[in-house]
Protein backbone atom coordinates (compact mmCIF):
# COMPACT_ATOMS: atom_id res chain seq x y z
CA UNK A 1 0.00 0.00 0.00
CA UNK A 2 2.93 2.29 0.81
CA UNK A 3 4.43 1.92 -2.39
CA UNK A 4 0.92 2.72 -4.11
CA UNK A 5 0.90 6.09 -2.17
CA UNK A 6 4.61 7.00 -3.10
CA UNK A 7 3.95 5.82 -6.80
CA UNK A 8 1.01 8.27 -6.92
CA UNK A 9 2.69 11.42 -5.49
CA UNK A 10 5.56 10.83 -8.21
CA UNK A 11 3.41 10.94 -11.28
CA UNK A 12 1.19 13.94 -9.86
CA UNK A 13 4.33 15.69 -8.26
CA UNK A 14 6.18 15.73 -11.76
CA UNK A 15 4.59 18.15 -13.62
CA UNK A 16 5.75 18.87 -17.26
CA UNK A 17 7.43 22.58 -17.62
CA UNK A 18 5.00 24.73 -18.90
CA UNK A 19 5.42 25.34 -22.59
CA UNK A 20 6.09 29.46 -23.10
CA UNK A 21 5.93 29.61 -26.75
CA UNK A 22 4.12 27.99 -29.37
CA UNK A 23 5.42 27.89 -33.60
CA UNK A 24 2.41 27.42 -35.59
CA UNK A 25 2.22 26.91 -39.51
CA UNK A 26 -0.02 28.82 -41.61
CA UNK A 27 -2.83 26.33 -40.89
CA UNK A 28 -2.48 27.83 -37.52
CA UNK A 29 -1.01 23.98 -36.36
CA UNK A 30 1.18 24.02 -33.87
CA UNK A 31 5.00 22.60 -35.40
CA UNK A 32 6.89 23.15 -32.38
CA UNK A 33 7.10 24.46 -28.53
CA UNK A 34 9.55 25.81 -26.24
CA UNK A 35 9.97 26.03 -22.41
CA UNK A 36 11.91 28.57 -20.66
CA UNK A 37 14.68 25.83 -20.57
CA UNK A 38 14.94 24.89 -23.82
CA UNK A 39 14.78 28.55 -24.73
CA UNK A 40 17.66 29.31 -22.70
CA UNK A 41 19.62 26.83 -24.19
CA UNK A 42 20.10 28.71 -27.57
CA UNK A 43 22.26 31.57 -27.80
CA UNK A 44 21.66 34.32 -25.19
CA UNK A 45 22.39 37.53 -26.30
CA UNK A 46 21.73 40.76 -24.61
CA UNK A 47 21.54 44.74 -24.80
CA UNK A 48 20.66 47.98 -22.79
CA UNK A 49 18.22 50.12 -23.80
CA UNK A 50 15.41 52.54 -23.21
CA UNK A 51 11.96 51.97 -24.04
CA UNK A 52 8.41 53.78 -23.85
CA UNK A 53 7.14 51.30 -21.82
CA UNK A 54 9.52 51.12 -19.21
CA UNK A 55 11.45 53.33 -16.81
CA UNK A 56 15.42 54.13 -17.77
CA UNK A 57 17.60 52.06 -19.25
CA UNK A 58 17.70 47.98 -18.43
CA UNK A 59 19.54 45.45 -19.49
CA UNK A 60 17.67 42.70 -21.53
CA UNK A 61 18.66 38.97 -22.34
CA UNK A 62 17.35 36.25 -24.50
CA UNK A 63 17.65 34.44 -27.71
CA UNK A 64 17.47 36.04 -31.12
CA UNK A 65 13.96 35.81 -32.88
CA UNK A 66 16.09 34.75 -35.77
CA UNK A 67 17.01 31.42 -33.83
CA UNK A 68 14.07 30.54 -32.69
CA UNK A 69 12.67 30.49 -36.13
CA UNK A 70 15.42 28.69 -38.01
CA UNK A 71 15.01 26.23 -40.44
CA UNK A 72 10.75 27.33 -40.71
CA UNK A 73 12.03 29.11 -43.34
CA UNK A 74 9.45 32.27 -42.52
CA UNK A 75 9.57 35.47 -44.30
CA UNK A 76 6.24 36.69 -42.38
CA UNK A 77 5.09 35.56 -39.11
CA UNK A 78 1.88 36.80 -36.95
CA UNK A 79 2.61 37.36 -33.08
CA UNK A 80 0.04 36.63 -30.12
CA UNK A 81 0.01 38.24 -27.42
CA UNK A 82 -2.00 36.45 -24.14
CA UNK A 83 -4.23 39.03 -24.31
CA UNK A 84 -4.91 38.08 -27.82
CA UNK A 85 -3.18 41.29 -29.13
CA UNK A 86 -2.02 40.32 -32.66
CA UNK A 87 0.70 42.18 -35.39
CA UNK A 88 2.11 40.53 -38.60
CA UNK A 89 5.41 41.27 -38.95
CA UNK A 90 7.48 41.36 -42.46
CA UNK A 91 11.06 39.52 -41.24
CA UNK A 92 12.83 40.52 -44.08
CA UNK A 93 14.09 44.30 -42.45
CA UNK A 94 14.41 42.51 -38.95
CA UNK A 95 17.24 40.04 -40.84
CA UNK A 96 19.68 42.78 -40.17
CA UNK A 97 18.37 43.90 -36.54
CA UNK A 98 19.11 42.17 -32.99
CA UNK A 99 15.86 41.72 -32.27
CA UNK A 100 16.10 39.22 -29.27
CA UNK A 101 12.97 37.54 -27.40
CA UNK A 102 13.25 38.62 -23.87
CA UNK A 103 13.30 36.33 -20.68
CA UNK A 104 15.06 38.93 -18.85
CA UNK A 105 15.06 42.27 -17.87
CA UNK A 106 17.81 43.26 -15.20
CA UNK A 107 19.00 39.38 -14.70
CA UNK A 108 15.26 38.45 -13.43
CA UNK A 109 13.07 36.59 -15.52
CA UNK A 110 9.99 38.04 -16.95
CA UNK A 111 6.63 37.30 -15.45
CA UNK A 112 3.30 37.71 -16.79
CA UNK A 113 3.23 41.34 -14.13
CA UNK A 114 5.97 42.35 -16.18
CA UNK A 115 6.08 41.77 -19.88
CA UNK A 116 6.56 38.10 -19.76
CA UNK A 117 6.77 35.47 -20.65
CA UNK A 118 8.37 36.39 -23.58
CA UNK A 119 8.70 39.90 -25.03
CA UNK A 120 9.85 40.94 -28.78
CA UNK A 121 12.53 43.66 -28.37
CA UNK A 122 15.04 45.47 -30.30
CA UNK A 123 17.73 47.83 -29.32
CA UNK A 124 16.28 51.06 -29.52
CA UNK A 125 19.34 52.93 -27.38
CA UNK A 126 22.22 51.25 -30.06
CA UNK A 127 19.90 51.71 -32.89
CA UNK A 128 17.84 55.12 -33.05
CA UNK A 129 17.19 54.60 -36.36
CA UNK A 130 14.95 51.83 -35.48
CA UNK A 131 12.40 53.61 -33.33
CA UNK A 132 9.50 53.91 -35.17
CA UNK A 133 6.05 53.75 -34.85
CA UNK A 134 5.99 50.40 -36.85
CA UNK A 135 8.84 48.70 -35.18
CA UNK A 136 7.61 49.88 -31.56
CA UNK A 137 3.93 48.20 -32.60
CA UNK A 138 5.87 45.19 -33.07
CA UNK A 139 7.38 44.75 -29.86
CA UNK A 140 4.82 42.15 -28.61
CA UNK A 141 4.82 41.32 -24.86
CA UNK A 142 3.65 38.74 -23.01
CA UNK A 143 4.13 36.61 -26.72
CA UNK A 144 2.87 33.08 -26.45
CA UNK A 145 2.42 32.36 -30.26
CA UNK A 146 4.37 32.94 -33.63
CA UNK A 147 2.68 31.58 -36.65
CA UNK A 148 4.49 31.21 -40.12
CA UNK A 149 2.17 33.24 -42.59
CA UNK A 150 5.11 32.74 -45.51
Amino acid sequence: MRGWWLGLLLVFGAQAEEVLLTLKNGNGEPIRTFTRAQLTSLPQHHFRTITAWTQGSNSYEGPALEQVLQGTGAKRIAMTALNHYRYELDLRPFSSYPAILVMSENGKPLTRRNKGPLWLLLPFSDRPDLKTPENEAAMVWQLVTIEIIR
